[in-house]
């Protein structure tokens, strides 16, 4: 286990002694996941001066400390003008190795970035993160907003963003084509099943006629059973305003995957056709990105017998989101063994020295000997018994040379 980790693991081990050793009332607050302390060193967002139809895209730099493990994480509280934000994305490494997840929810949202046990292996792990996203439609064109993104919960970044004018429908003296996405949320990444959908909007009536012919769709296929044609009324400004049933207009359709006519007659005056058709992407694009178009002709006969025929295009990207990250596998550390090794040396003809002599064997005493007593009174015995043979000793010698001395005279 790496040494940097040690702080955290040591008190995880602790923790699980004293659980094993039956110690009660220890919290385990201390091992669950930590968050990650100044972790987010930049956020931008792009571009500066949009129109309220663009997307407008966040970026985020981030490192974290090398303490950091496996389920520690850091929050971002976004900025409550964007909307239509993803729920969530990956942070990949250049290997393709999952360095953390992030994941959008909450009203107003907080992304969340998790990291893995990349960090565990790890050191030096910094990233970036990304990700696209609408503004709101109250916003005003002309005036300058700050968006502040909050890390958790202290440190602000504060980018602002100029809304531009645009955007708007304008006449219906011509025919109208665009795009929409079902849900902004996922943006065709995940769900892509009818994800897209594509609109054709004719003149303003009193029209005899109308052929709407779409070929033109790339990169996607059309979802026939989804279509839908109605008549509309707009606004001063050519905004849509009120739906009407197309019922009396005679409405004929044929559809395949990969293109459809519509055919009406007899469209009131100040309504135009609308006709609304799903399409599923031919390709799943789990990061977005990816720019779909279509084209089509509409064909529009007046009740004066004018026909006009207009050629109609739009394309819509799906929004991006994703992140990458990186780190540093540490060098093991090596403990060298500093001790000298012993050695064995043989010289040729060498004289040994002796051997060492064997020790003394252990006194036996003779057969029915009566053992002193142990403590301090056997001890006593024993020297009064060497006392008493050191004094018949003398005795002895005394008459050895008394019986010499007589012996001489």
């Amino acid at each position: 286990m790496s040494l940097k980790r040690f702080g955290r693991t040591g008190s995880k081990l602790f923790a699980s002694c004293l659980l094993v050793g039956g110690v009660a009332g220890i919290a385990v607050g201390s091992v669950d996941a930590a968050t990650i302390p100044n972790p987010v060193l930049n956020i931008t967002v792009t571009p500066t001066n949009p129109q309220l139809s663009d997307n407008v895209r966040t970026d985020v730099q981030w490192c974290v400390p090398d303490s950091t493990t496996a389920g520690d994480d850091f929050t971002i509280a976004l900025a409550p003008e964007l909307t239509g934000l993803p729920s969530g994305f990956n942070l990949l490494d250049p290997n393709g190795a999952l360095v953390a997840t992030a994941s959008i929810a909450g009203a107003p949202a907080v992304a969340t970035f998790t990291f893995t046990d990349y960090v565990d292996t790890h050191d030096n792990v910094c990233g970036t993160a990304f990700f696209e996203s609408r503004l709101d439609s109250s916003l005003v064109p002309g005036n300058t907003y700050t968006l502040r993104y909050v890390v958790n919960g202290s440190a602000t970044f504060e980018p602002q963003i100029t809304i531009q004018p645009g955007g708007t429908v304008g006449g219906r003296n011509t025919a109208h084509k665009g795009s929409t996405i079902t849900d902004p949320s996922d943006q065709c990444r995940t769900v892509t099943t009818g994800c897209i959908g594509w609109f054709v909007e004719t003149r303003l009536g009193p029209l005899k006629s109308v052929t709407v012919t779409d070929n033109g769709l790339q990169n996607a296929s059309f979802e026939c059973s989804t279509i839908s044609v109605r008549l509309w009324s707009v606004d001063a400004s050519g905004k849509l305003q009120t739906s009407f049933s197309a019922a009396a207009a005679g409405v004929t359709t044929t559809c395949t995957p990969a293109g459809f006519e519509v055919n009406a007659t007899n469209i009131p005056a100040d309504r135009l056709l609308r006709v609304l058709i799903r399409a599923t992407p031919n390709q799943p694009a789990p990061n977005g990105g990816v720019t779909f178009r279509n084209t089509a002709i509409v064909t529009q006969v007046s009740s004066t017998n004018t026909v006009n025929q207009d050629n109609v295009a739009a394309q819509r990207r799906t929004a991006t989101a994703g992140g990458d990250g990186n780190g540093v596998v540490p060098t093991p550390t090596t403990t060298v063994d500093t001790t000298p090794a012993s050695t064995t040396t043989t010289i040729a003809n060498a004289v040994l020295p002796p051997a060492p002599p064997a020790p003394a064997a252990p006194f036996t005493p003779p057969p029915n000997a009566q053992l002193p007593a142990t403590g301090s009174h056997g001890a006593l015995l024993w020297a009064g018994l060497v006392m008493v043979l050191a004094g018949m000793g003398l005795m002895l010698v005394s008459v050895r040379r008394r019986e010499a001395a007589s012996n001489v005279n």
